[in-house]
Order: C-alpha cells, then structure tokens, then sequence
C-alpha cells in the first residue's frame, strides 16, 4: 500500500513538472515552428475571458481561485489537452480518469472533464460548422480547438 502511494506521487510530480514545461516551451515560437514541421499539431485552447484565462494559466492566481487540490488537478488536465492533437484521445473508453464526457438537456453542446467532485472543466468544440460523425454526433477526431468556458458544478 506504501508503495502504490509513493509510487502515485512520484507520477503527479512528474505529470506538474511536465505540464510546467510544456507551457514554458509553448511560449516558445521555436517550439511550436518545430513541431509544425515534423507534422505535430496541439489543441488550440481559446478562454472565453481573460479573467477565465488569468485563473487557469497563472499558477498563483488559481491557487488563489481554485485551491491547492483543485489547482493541481486543473494543471495536469490543461497539460493532456495542450498536448493532445485532438479531443479524440478523450473520447470515451480512453477518457479515465478524467472521463471527458458530452452534456445533454439545456447544456447539450458542451464537454466536461472531471476535476473534484463535483466541479468539472467545462469547454466547447472552438469550431464552425461542428465536425460531425457520418451517423450523427461530434467527431471527437476533428476537434483541434476548444474554449474553456469556465469550472463549475455542472450539477447545481
């Protein structure tokens, strides 16, 4: 039991670490220039305000917004989705632990990933017309942007 848990550690200091750096080095035009040239596209992410935007990319101001527990959860989800091509790799039965799921009723359209219960990212696909799948739905695959529409409790 010890073990698993230093273990589980070990995983989310790596996972923070990484997610520092790939923000730094997408920052970084060179970066980006690169890895357009060997063919690696990442996720554009949009907020929709900058208020938004301040709170889920400066670390002192979602602490302050967020909480330490929230916060380092919030980092390691906007890691995966900075680095990910498309929402595809979210798609369901890939989606655990995060489990990146479609809203229904009045909130149909949008997506959440899980932070801590019950608060969950919410976003929407950043594209005009939807990509959609032959059969009808969103194809996840198609998705390369996404709008961060805030964090909240999306069953209040």
């Amino acid at each position: 039991m010890k073990g698993e848990l230093e273990r589980k550690i070990v995983l989310k200091h790596a996972e923070l670490t990484v997610w520092r750096k790939l923000n730094a080095l997408q920052q970084n035009n060179k970066f980006n220039e690169l890895a357009n040239l060997i063919g690696y596209t990442f996720m554009e992410i949009i907020f929709a305000s900058k208020k938004l935007g301040k709170q889920l990319n400066e670390e002192k101001t979602m602490l302050r917004e967020h909480g330490t527990r929230r916060s380092k959860i919030l980092k390691v989800v906007l890691a995966r989705l900075r680095a990910a091509p498309n929402l595809g790799i979210f798609a369901p039965p890939y989606s655990p632990p995060d489990r990146c799921h479609e809203l229904t009723g009045n909130r149909k359209g949008q997506l959440t990933i899980d932070l801590d219960d019950p608060y969950r990212l919410v976003f929407i696909p950043a594209h005009e017309p939807l990509p959609k799948r032959a059969e009808g739905g969103l194809d996840w695959s198609q998705v390369t942007a996404i709008e961060i529409r805030g964090v909240e409790d999306t069953h209040a």
